[in-house]
C-alpha cells in the first residue's frame, strides 16, 4: 500500500481502495477502507459484514461525495427539483430494510472479524505442520480479517486443485477454487490477447490461482467442523 501511494501521488494518479473483502483489517494501524480518495466496501451475502447484496462507497471529499451521491439517484442532485434529474444516473440505493440489517451488524463488526480471525487460526494451528499447503499471509504491520481462509497447495503435490476440490467434496466439504485472474476471464478480455500471452504478463497471478482453494469460512463454524475439515486435508495429503 505504501508503494501505491507513493505511484498515485508521484504521478497523479487517483487511488481507489477495493476493500471488498477486508472490512476490519488493519493496515500499520489505519483500518481498510482509509486508503486512497476514496474505498468501496461489499456487502454481498458471503462477506462478513452483509446486507445481502450492495455495498458502500466511502469518500473524505465533500465536493467528490456529493457528485458520487448524485449518480446513485438516477443523476439528481440535492438541489434539484423533485423528479427533475440533472445528470443521467443510476439506482444504486439500498431499501431501508438492508439499510438496517447492514447498520445492526456494523454495530457488532468487532465481533464478527474476531470470529473470522478465530477460524483462519484453528485451521493454522492445525496445518501449519503441513510443509506442502500455505495459508493466508499475514505480514509484519498487518492484521488480516480473514474473510476466507485460503491454502495453497505446492507445486511438488502430484494432485491438481480441482481434484484437490472433488476429494473434499466427497466427504461433504464444499471448497471452492480460489479466484481467477481477471485477464483470463473471457468478458474482460477486450485486447485479444492469448491466454498464453496473459500468462508471461501476470505470472504471478495465474501460479497461485492454479494452486489456491478457498476453504469453508462461514461465521457459525465451530471447533469440531474445522478440526474435521483439517483431518479430510490431512488424508489427502497423505498425512
Amino acid at each position: 500500500m505504501d508503494e501505491l501511494t507513493d505511484i498515485s501521488r508521484t504521478h497523479n494518479i487517483p487511488l481507489i481502495e477495493d476493500a471488498a473483502q477486508s472490512i476490519g483489517s488493519t493496515y500499520k494501524g489505519i483500518k481498510s477502507g482509509k486508503f486512497g480518495i476514496g474505498s468501496v466496501f461489499s456487502f454481498h451475502r458471503t462477506k462478513t459484514l452483509t446486507t445481502g447484496e450492495g455495498g458502500m462507497l466511502l469518500i473524505d471529499d465533500h465536493k467528490l461525495f456529493k457528485k458520487c451521491k448524485m449518480f446513485r439517484d438516477h443523476g439528481r442532485a440535492d438541489d434539484d427539483p423533485m423528479y427533475f434529474n440533472s445528470e443521467v444516473g443510476y439506482k444504486y440505493m439500498p431499501n431501508n430494510i438492508s439499510a438496517a440489517l447492514g447498520y445492526a451488524q456494523f454495530k457488532r463488526l468487532e465481533e464478527l472479524v474476531s470470529k473470522k480471525h478465530w477460524i483462519l487460526e484453528q485451521y493454522r494451528n492445525q496445518l501449519k505442520y503441513l510443509d506442502n499447503i500455505t495459508l493466508n499471509y499475514e505480514p509484519e504491520h498487518v492484521y488480516n480479517s480473514a474473510w476466507i481462509t485460503t491454502i495453497i497447495l505446492d507445486k511438488n503435490i502430484n494432485i491438481s486443485k480441482q481434484d484437490f476440490i472433488n476429494k473434499l467434496i466427497d466427504k461433504n466439504i464444499m471448497a471452492r477454487p480460489f479466484f481467477y485472474p481477471l485477464s483470463s476471464i473471457p468478458a474482460l478480455n477486450k485486447r485479444g490477447y492469448k491466454k498464453d500471452e496473459h500468462k508471461l504478463r501476470n505470472p504471478a497471478a495465474y501460479d497461485i490461482s492454479s494452486r489456491a482453494i478457498n476453504l469453508p469460512s462461514a461465521l457459525n463454524m465451530n471447533k469440531t467442523q474445522i478440526n474435521y475439515i483439517c483431518d479430510t486435508i490431512k488424508k489427502i495429503l497423505g498425512k
